[in-house]
């Protein structure tokens, strides 16, 4: 927020204030959306991550663009590409008894057709359209903003809120209580896919999409709690890709939200240790999302070791900090994964690893938010969760990485239980039975017993080999049990353990990837994500 400068109120609308900015380093003037916040327990709206979702899959001249979204304490802030005008003010300063040009009605409903038609493509509608909403600039360019009430439709068109779009602009069917918004707009019907890109001169420029025709799907390679994911291969271009295939909850729900939300993260995130998301194409009424090809995962290569053969503790070292370099850079955007695991890390022949399956990350706000608890495979479980919290954030993550570490160096699970108490005894005879003095609080939390087994004995390093003094002292602050002193994957980077860390030479170009920094100092707050 530092890079911005709040110049006037230029609007407010009934999610937020809008001002006009200018960012200090390129001197560019820029629209800031400032997010009202529902309360201060909610964080941030759903309207306001709707939006952020939306806007980031939607890439057309005739759309305003997001730049950047920032947070400042418990704000939100979408910054925008800047245009003064917009064409209730244009129409407004054209004085009493003049018209606008014919030419110029025609030019400005050809390019807004042009953004609806990309939209309704895309399965979106907008639903507040009017004159205040549409931008226009010198060059005879007009773009459509304000996405705040845009969702994603799916199939069948599903049951929404009528209460939307201003007045003078609602559909009748809206008026009339119609809780079932139809999209006459051309959309594809038993199971025929159309191009996406119509073929005028601003939209072919637009980053080409494939159809599901352009695929060849080659065989099943997994299957998890929300999909099957097939290897596949781009007809076109030759490149193979992962087609993840989302099962749909029933005929009637459409996409799932657990889809909405994994699109929604895999459009922000752009990182060298993140599984990229390629596309997103319909066939029918299922929903395929192409991610780049990685054809081993960590579980399928520590198996392929064989008995007796570890992994080298250089390459442990390497996995392990780009990992955590990717958790890192989930976490400063507020982004948890929530299901870490072997399984959901891919690798690639050039000492890459990259982290996979955002089906179960969740963005979020500020404070920390009620979830559920139901998440994380069993033996990557942290203990808030296991005993039954229903708040919980970043350190979640760092306990599976934890997990993760000893696994990779020791080539087996660290805790293989069978149930959830069975989970946690396990912890607890290799860590202790915590107490209010190891952990404040604990015996307060929904699921603790007092009659919980007395183990005394902190064995750690009796279970786990291959690491050195510095290995085990980052593995024992990542399995601190109270979360609050459990290490930060900001702190984890600057471990003197990686010192030494060999990282594939891809990597350090890459604008995303934080490199190593000296060690931290003992008394940082170890949750500075």
């Amino acid at each position: 927020m530092d890079d911005f400068l709040k110049i006037e109120k230029i609007g407010e609308g009934t999610y937020g204030v809008v001002y006009k900015g200018k960012n200090k380093i390129t001197g560019q003037f820029v629209a800031m959306k400032k997010i009202r916040l529902e309360s201060d327990d909610e964080g941030v709206p759903s309207t306001a991550i709707r939006e952020i979702s939306l806007l980031k899959e939607l890439n057309h001249p005739n759309i305003v663009k997001l730049e950047d979204v920032l947070m400042e304490e418990s704000r939100l802030y979408l910054i925008f590409e800047f245009l003064a005008m917009d064409l209730k003010k244009y129409m407004d300063s054209l004085g009493s008894g003049k018209f606008m040009d014919p030419a110029v009605v025609k030019s400005y409903l050809f390019q807004i057709n042009n953004a609806i038609l990309y939209c309704h493509q895309r399965r979106i509608l907008h639903r507040d359209l009017k004159p205040q909403n549409l931008l226009i600039d010198k060059t005879g360019i007009i773009k459509v903003a304000d996405f705040g009430l845009g969702r994603a439709f799916g199939v069948p068109v599903r049951v929404y809120t009528h209460e939307v779009v201003t007045l003078w602009y609602r559909a009748p069917e809206v008026l009339l209580g119609s809780l079932r918004e139809q999209t006459l707009c051309g959309s594809s019907s038993g199971g025929e896919e159309k191009r996406l890109l119509p073929s005028d001169e601003m939209v072919v420029r637009e980053t080409r999409l494939f159809e599901m025709d352009d695929f060849l799907k080659i065989e099943k390679i997994g299957e998890g709690t929300y999909g099957v994911v097939y290897k596949g291969k781009n007809k076109i271009t030759g490149q193979f890709v992962a087609m993840k295939k989302i099962r749909l909850e029933s005929d009637d729900e459409g996409v799932p939200s657990t889809a909405i939300r994994e699109i929604s993260l895999l459009k922000e995130l752009n990182h060298p240790n993140i599984v990229k998301l390629e596309d997103v194409l319909m066939e029918e009424s299922r929903l395929y999302l192409i991610f780049e090809f990685l054809a081993m995962d960590l579980k399928k290569y520590m198996d392929s070791l064989g008995s007796g053969k570890f992994m080298d503790p250089a390459v442990v070292k390497s996995y392990l900090f780009q990992i955590n370099n990717a958790i890192l850079y989930c976490h400063q955007r507020r982004i948890l994964h929530r299901d870490l695991k072997p399984q959901n890390l891919l690798i690639d022949k050039t000492g890459i690893i990259k982290v996979a399956d955002f089906g179960l990350g969740r963005a979020f706000g500020v404070p920390v938010r009620v979830y559920t608890h139901e998440v994380v495979t069993l033996w990557y479980r942290a203990p808030e969760v296991l005993l039954g919290s229903l708040r919980y954030s970043c350190p979640i993550d760092m306990w599976a990485v934890g997990c993760i570490f000893s696994e990779m160096s020791s080539k087996k699970p660290l805790f293989q239980g069978d149930s959830e108490i069975d989970q946690l005894f396990r912890i607890f005879r290799m860590l202790r039975t915590p107490t209010e003095e190891i952990w404040p609080g604990v015996t307060a939390m929904p699921d603790y017993k007092p009659t919980f087994p007395n183990w005394n004995t902190f064995n750690l390093h009796n279970h786990v080999q291959n690491l050195d003094e510095t290995g085990m002292d980052l593995l024992q602050k990542m399995l601190i049990y109270d979360p609050m002193r459990r290490i930060s994957a900001k702190d984890a980077r600057r471990h003197r353990y990686f010192r030494d860390v060999v990282i594939p030479p891809g990597l350090a170009v890459h604008k995303a990837y934080i490199r190593y920094s000296p060690e931290y100092n003992e008394t940082d707050n170890a949750q500075s994500v």
